[in-house]
Order: C-alpha cells, then structure tokens, then sequence
C-alpha cells in the first residue's frame, strides 16, 4: 500500500439474510428502477453501507468525531452545483449515549475536471480508467442520473452488462 497503517473498508450492501444486495436484484424484487425522486439505489447501495461501517468504526476505535470525505463536484449536475464543502451528517452524528459527530467534506467540491486531473498527476497516482474511457464522472456504470454521452460510452465499455439492463427493462415493463 502507499499508506502504511492505513485500513481500508470496502462497504457492501447486504440482505438480511447475509447475501450481497445488487442493483439489478433489486429492480426485480420491486418490478421497478430508481428514479430522481426515489433513489432507493443510493440510499440501500451507498449512504446505508458506509452509515454502517462508520457507526463500526467509530464503535470500535472509540472515537466521536468521524469526517466522511468524498469526491462530489459542483459542475457534475445541478444538485450537485448546490452542495456545500462541509456540513454536519445528521443522520449519522447521534447525541445520546455514544456521542459522535460526522462531518461530510467535499474537498474536490468546486474543482473543475481539469484541477482534478492535475492534482491527481501532482500526487503521482492515476484517475480511474473510466475517466480516460470518456464518461464525466465515476458513479455506477448506468447511473440514472448519468448524462446521455455517459450512457452511451458506458454501454459502449460493457455492453454485455447494457443487454442485461435492457433484458430487465422487458421483464418488469419499466424503463431506466
């Protein structure tokens, strides 16, 4: 690793009965995709998850102050454009028995693609492939809140799993 000492947590949604919970399973389950107004897919597949490893962490290391850091950017979408850089996460900080205070920060929030590329370059690491691939941002592949070009450059890099997508779309007669 290039940071000794440093843990790092990978964050799996799970069923109750133990078994890994996934996107397309879901559709199914409900007959029906996210949409803007009910993305059950960040709320199940990525806040959830991470609530749990950080209510683990904090629980485990002692510790009442958490900083959750991840890399939305304004120019990304309009909802994004109304983010602020750091703000308490109400939902995770808890004031009863156990304190804990969590911070959500945004270091990269009003960076351009450009600034991004470059701090990346000045750290010596690399952007992920699929920036290199041509999609705008590193979501899920088919996100529903993705932009055309990036549907489309996403079904280009995995069109098998694009077929799968449409094949769901058929059985539960809802489109993405």
């Amino acid at each position: 690793s290039n940071y000794p000492g440093l843990r790092l947590e990978i964050c799996t949604a799970r069923w109750q009965d133990g078994s890994e919970k996934r996107l397309l399973d879901m559709v199914e389950r409900r007959g029906m995709w996210p949409s803007s107004q009910q993305r059950y897919c960040t709320s199940d597949l990525k806040r959830g998850p991470i609530g749990v490893v950080i209510r683990g962490l904090a629980k485990e290391l002692g510790v009442d102050l958490v900083i959750n850091c991840s890399g939305e950017r304004h120019a990304e979408s309009d909802d994004r454009a109304k983010l602020v850089e750091l703000e308490i996460d109400e939902r995770l900080s808890v004031n009863k028995r156990f304190q804990r205070t969590v911070y959500r920060w945004r270091p990269i929030l009003t960076l351009t693609e450009a600034d991004v590329r470059q701090v990346v370059a000045d750290a010596g690491q690399k952007l992920h492939p699929a920036y290199d691939a041509g999609m705008s941002r590193l979501s899920c592949c088919f996100c529903i809140m993705a932009k055309k070009a990036d549907l489309l450059t996403a079904a280009r890099l995995q069109p098998e799993l694009a077929r799968r997508y449409g094949a769901l779309e058929r059985k539960v007669e809802h489109t993405m």
